[in-house]
């Protein structure tokens, strides 16, 4: 039995916890930042204080449904988590993946001004250094601590890759709306409803796509949880101009249009983890 086999195997509850999951893990945030966003005018630092509750209520809500469910789920949680000697190429496509994709936009459309920001961070390691651990602990580690940690999991223990990517490809850029309207979140910088706000959902979206392919191919937690985080430090570190934002997220689409093909050519979208012989 495969390693991926082996680490999912989780509470037969099946498709019905896989849903109970990630309707309580958007509930559960959306409860401290609907409340944030709303206040976030009129009261900046309790705003802000619920935009982290929020975060931890996600990983609360993780914690719940791991502990809680059978000794087998723990351990395939534990597993997966602990799994990060993958083969070395996919250390590689996450380290150079993310950064390339960016740099290839902004060559691509001549903006050499992306980089300055860059060049400014690495004149201060320790600067650079605690905006690593803040992008860390505020956004990867929480985040696939539960999507990938936990939600695909579920999902993939029913239905296949392609189905699986989906529900978790909206309920990922869904999950992110409040902070639009939260003052101060980089989503708000972004603005609601402008060509940003629907490239950044768009690229919510079809990254989904790029990480489910990550996960299955590494059966790990860490594999994801490390190409969001070199996906928001390399967004930290440059400035994409829009056009080149929109050839970024563009990148991202053909991605996931490809790697459906594959699922869906291959009748792996209808395989589940559980249905493997």
């Amino acid at each position: 039995m495969r390693l991926l086999d082996r680490a999912c195997i989780l509470s037969r509850k099946g498709s019905h916890s896989a849903v109970a999951y990630l309707l309580s893990a958007v509930a559960a945030t959306w409860a401290a930042w609907v409340p944030a966003a709303l206040l976030s005018r009129s009261h900046l630092p309790l705003a802000r204080a619920l935009h982290y509750v929020g975060g931890i209520a996600l990983v609360l809500t993780t914690a719940d449904f791991v502990f809680l469910g059978t000794p087998a789920a723990r351990a395939g949680y534990v597993a997966r988590l602990r799994h990060w000697r993958f083969a070395g190429r996919w250390w590689l496509l996450l380290l150079l993946l993310p950064t390339g994709v960016t740099v290839l936009a902004d060559f691509a459309l001549g903006n050499r001004t992306a980089f300055d920001p860059a060049a400014r961070q690495l004149t201060s390691p320790l600067s650079l250094a605690v905006m690593g651990a803040f992008l860390l602990l505020f956004g990867p580690l929480p985040e696939e601590l539960s999507w990938r940690g936990l939600g695909l999991p579920l999902l993939r223990t029913r239905v296949g890759p392609f189905p699986a990517t989906l529900a978790l490809a909206i309920t990922w850029a869904v999950w992110h709306l409040p902070l639009f309207w939260l003052v101060g979140s980089y989503q708000w910088h972004l603005g609601a409803f402008t060509l940003r706000f629907w490239l950044y959902l768009l690229a919510a979206f079809s990254s989904t796509f790029l990480y489910t392919w990550v996960w299955e191919g590494t059966a790990s937690t860490i594999a994801p949880l490390a190409l969001h985080f070199i996906v928001n430090f390399t967004g930290e570190l440059f400035e994409p101009s829009l056009r080149a934002d929109a050839l970024r997220t563009a990148l991202y689409v053909g991605i996931a249009i490809v790697l459906s093909i594959r699922w869906l050519r291959s009748g792996s979208s209808e395989q589940s983890i559980s249905t493997r012989g």
